[in-house]
């Protein structure tokens, strides 16, 4: 009886221990957890154009190089900025890739099909 409750012990301590690695989202879905939000924050500047810069802070703003002020969000793996005073499609929504470990960010605009590449 006694080796009985051991072995459960020892069942219920190995399933929880398992259990409890399962919390995390993979890389397969940036944007969903805050780990995949904090891969975005950071000082950005345009491959192609140093000119083009952006700044993405962990509270949900943005700066972009002629001091605008935004906001930014992901859901269902797609960047949304906010533009103030924006006209047209408001907000703007970007389909985006990292790569060279999350040193480069690839962003295309939805509704103009307009790729930049931004590196960290």
């Amino acid at each position: 009886m006694k080796k009985q409750l051991v072995i459960i012990g020892i069942v219920a301590i190995l399933v929880t221990v398992g259990l409890s690695g399962c919390n995390d989202v993979s890389d397969t879905s940036p944007g969903i957890t805050t780990a995949g939000k904090d891969k975005f924050v950071g000082h950005w500047m345009e491959k192609s154009n140093s000119n083009n810069v952006v700044d993405f802070f962990s509270n949900g703003t943005c700066k972009f190089i002629n001091n605008l002020i935004s906001t930014w969000n992901l859901t269902n793996d797609r960047l949304t900025i906010t533009f103030p005073n924006s006209t047209g499609a408001d907000p703007q929504q970007f389909s985006y890739e990292f790569s060279n470990n999350y040193k480069t960010l690839t962003i295309t605009n939805l509704i103009w099909n307009d790729t930049h590449i931004l590196t960290k």
